[in-house]
């Protein structure tokens, strides 16, 4: 496997008027070396403006939603649009492998199609468990907070205005291009032992905190469960209308599967 993508989006805005809340999202994606591909902040509006693209730092891209969050949509756009052509331009082989907060908008199957096609791996880390096995969260995201925060305020003397959420590129790009940013990244991905990969030492597992009580399944989580099942089966069912029935058929009969051994694992993942 070569080039190893740390993929994390960050809320770093909020704009309050008077009852109103405004979020503004932005995408960071890291190499294990510190190197970082296109970033991409999202706006909540129809249009983008012609003006926010012309002030975007260099090789920084720009997206909208109806609410400034993250969407299946906006990511699907980003990994077609401006990731992939960035690793052609850089010459990267394949596969890459990218690592993924677990987040609903980046798990989709016609992004898994097109990632499937083109070398690319995408792995989505559990929920709840970023701050043990993510590197950004490690390394760049803890002190981000921080730094924004007298960003602004430097920002202010500076502009003699304060910050709007068109100067966040501007305004972020400052903190990536710090000269000490490089070496926290790889920092972040050698204390996860990410890499240099080690499987031995790669969990901090006094960082993981001992549920007391017990999980108690809701009617809701139940009901998404069975949706995504149907919608599984409903997908193996167009390209054998007979194979979800021989599923359920060894699994209530306890038979060892003796079908097709590319089956083998859509029988696995249905039986658990």
């Amino acid at each position: 496997m070569k080039p190893i993508i740390g993929a994390r989006r960050q809320n770093v805005y909020d704009e309050h008027t008077n009852s109103d809340k405004e979020n503004v999202t932005t995408l960071f994606g890291t190499n294990a070396i510190g190197k970082w591909a296109p970033i991409l902040t999202i706006f909540k509006c129809e249009r983008i403006p012609a003006a926010l693209v012309k002030i975007e730092p260099p090789g920084w891209g720009i997206g909208e939603s109806e609410t400034g969050w993250m969407t299946g949509e906006t990511f699907f756009e980003y990994i077609t649009n401006i990731f992939l052509p960035f690793l052609n331009e850089a010459n990267i082989k394949r596969p890459v492998i990218v690592f993924l907060d677990s987040h609903k908008s980046h798990l989709s199957l016609h992004l898994s199609k097109f990632c499937q096609e083109h070398g690319l791996i995408l792995i989505s880390l559990n929920s709840n468990s970023t701050h043990i096995l993510q590197p950004l969260e490690i390394a760049i995201f803890g002190p981000l907070k921080g730094r924004w925060k007298r960003i602004v305020k430097q920002w202010r003397l500076d502009n003699e205005k304060e910050i709007t959420k068109s100067d966040i590129p501007q305004a972020l790009s400052q903190i990536i291009n710090d000269a000490g940013m490089e070496k926290n990244i790889q920092s972040g991905f050698h204390v996860i032992s990410l890499y240099p990969f080690n499987a031995d030492d790669s969990v901090d597992y006094n960082k993981i905190i001992v549920r007391t009580n017990p999980i108690h399944e809701t009617t809701k989580n139940i009901g998404d469960i069975k949706s995504h099942l149907t919608f599984i089966e409903n997908n193996i069912n167009k390209f054998d209308v007979d194979l979800v029935t021989k599923f359920k058929r060894t699994y209530r009969g306890k038979y060892e599967w003796d079908g097709k051994v590319k089956a083998l694992y859509g029988h696995h993942f249905l039986k658990t």
